[in-house]
């Protein structure tokens, strides 16, 4: 497998594992079933706050901070 193919493969499944944490999120956060008529002021999520939630969720993002911090030490310890 060439590496064009590998990185292309890699999109792809990402890309259709992000698609089913975004939609899992979205289906999970409407209601079950309507007791009463829809209300005027009844709040929907967005599609920015769906994918943050599903985000959230991701060991990527989870990890993120721990790997920014030694990455910003090393690089204050370069420049000093």
């Amino acid at each position: 497998m060439t590496p064009r193919n590998r990185t292309q493969t890699w999109l792809m499944r990402a890309s259709a594992a992000a698609a089913v944490a975004v939609f899992s999120v979205a289906v999970q956060a409407q209601p079950a079933a309507p007791t009463a008529a829809p209300d005027a002021t009844a709040s929907f999520l967005s599609l920015r706050q769906v994918f943050d939630a599903a985000w959230a969720r991701q060991p990527e993002a989870l990890a993120l901070q721990s790997r920014r911090d030694p990455a910003r030490a090393q690089q204050r310890a370069a420049n000093a």
